[in-house]
């Protein structure tokens, strides 16, 4: 993605907040600036009872809990769907009540009193202004972009209709849209969320788009209904990330999306079969004791996903990610033989590895046994052998390695006899060696074409 200016910190993101004004504005690293959310409009709107000042977000026994006020956003809700839903017939009132898990009372008109609330509000907010100029137009798209939050902002069971344009808006704190519906497209390109950003029981009614976002803070998408396409490519997961339970419902991709400390949950959601996930390995968290077992019971999920839509070499990568977790959290003896398995199979997919060990295995043997031929130890061999020592060492280590075909005892038995102790030991363990190889060269070949 292009970008007007250089970063002003390349070990920061595009999107992150690098200098603050004292108008409450913001540049970003990338030199695009952010205009405080108090100057937005619809900011406004959202906020007629009070901003939610008192917000905080705490881990209590391992557990995430999100703490605000609960009144507040009550009332900034009635004031924000009032006035969203004016121009709804009752049984799209109602309808919508239902989805929003509202009484449909709360997103009638706004009364006479409640209107004047509103006007006042929005005469301080702008006070060089008339109101009717600057109170947001229901029918018009929401217009957030390139907006500072330099607090928490709660969007709890709001009627987010038509167009939601979040393009380049910083959220400084916990950003909470619980259970909010978006009933146009919800576009959060390139937004940035350095507090937790809490997407719990949201509906989606059009696309969603989260390309370049980053998620600085824990990450909640728990019930979430993506009803059309979603795009999460190229966003950035620093922390906790849930998306369990709900469904995507279209076309679902986090293409080249990056989890940098721990593996996303997707447990009990219902995965649309066009899902794109990465396969770079960098993209995904390094793998360490501490976060082995909730990554290991991630990646297993991710593993039965990729099954279910019909990707085997997905699913294999996951497998493979799978494996190192349980490679981290295994005692001495099981790591050794995980280790093992990834250095010389690659988890099981690869055919160079245990091609290369087959390789060098017979090269080792030829060369031992060649040696052994020319030396003068080696002349009571089989004439034959003595007049080609090269060539007989290289037909002995292939029969050796390749022991399945029986090619030893149909032309080295004499020489396998003839051999001292220490090379008949070699040759017995290039037969162990050269089945535990071909094993797992025929198992990358099956699984590499998908010979199932």
């Amino acid at each position: 993605m292009g970008m007007s200016k250089p970063l002003k910190n390349p070990g920061l993101p595009p999107g992150a907040i690098v200098e603050t004004d004292p108008d409450g504005g913001a540049w970003r690293n990338d030199g695009v600036r952010l205009t405080p959310a108090s100057q937005n409009p619809w900011y406004v709107l959202a906020t007629v009872a009070g901003e939610q000042e008192g917000t905080v977000f705490d881990s209590e026994e391992g557990a995430y809990v999100l703490k605000v006020d609960e009144g507040l956003n009550a009332q900034n809700r009635r004031f924000w769907n009032g006035w969203m839903c004016q121009g709804l017939e009752d049984d799209e009132r109602e309808e919508l009540a239902r989805k929003l898990q509202l009484s449909p009372k709360e997103l009638l008109p706004l009364g006479v009193a409640e209107m004047k609330r509103l006007t006042t509000r929005f005469q301080k907010a702008f006070p060089d202004q008339k109101p009717e100029e600057t109170i947001p137009n229901p029918e018009l798209g929401i217009d957030f972009r390139q907006a500072y939050f330099p607090q928490a902002v709660v969007f709890g069971r709001f009627y987010l209709a038509r167009p939601a344009i979040f393009f380049d808006t910083c959220f400084v704190g916990p950003a909470v849209f619980q259970a909010a519906y978006f009933d146009g497209l919800a576009l959060f390109h390139n937004a940035h969320f350095n507090g937790p950003a809490y997407f719990d029981d949201v509906q989606f009614a059009e696309a969603v788009v989260f390309h370049f976002a980053q998620f600085e803070g824990p990450t909640f998408f728990q019930g979430v209904g993506f009803s059309k396409r979603t795009e999460f490519r190229s966003a950035g997961f620093t922390g906790f990330t849930d998306f369990s339970d709900g469904r995507f419902g279209a076309r679902t991709s986090f293409d080249n999306a990056c989890f940098k400390s721990e593996v996303p949950r997707f447990f009990h959601r219902e995965m649309h079969q066009n899902t794109g996930f990465t396969e770079n390995r960098s993209l995904w968290p390094d793998v360490t004791t501490e976060n082995a077992d909730q990554g290991k019971r991630a990646y297993t999920r991710l593993r039965q996903v990729a099954a279910e839509i019909y990707d085997p070499d997905l699913e294999h990568f996951f497998l493979r990610q799978e494996m190192k977790c349980k490679e981290a959290l295994a005692g001495r003896f099981e790591k050794v033989l995980f280790i093992l398995y990834r250095k010389f199979a690659d988890s099981g997919i690869s055919v160079k590895r245990p091609a290369a060990a087959l390789a060098g295995l017979w090269g080792l043997g030829a060369a031992m046994f060649a040696g052994y031929f020319l030396a003068p130890m080696g002349h009571h061999v089989p004439d034959y052998v003595a007049a080609s020592p090269g060539w007989s060492g290289i037909g002995l280590s292939f029969a050796n390695v390749f022991a399945f075909l029986g090619l030893s005892r149909a032309f080295f038995a004499e020489v396998l006899v003839a051999l001292p102790i220490s090379l008949k030991y070699f040759a017995g363990l290039q037969t162990v060696l050269g089945a535990v190889f071909f094993f797992l060269l025929a198992l990358g070949l099956r699984n590499r074409f998908r010979l199932k």
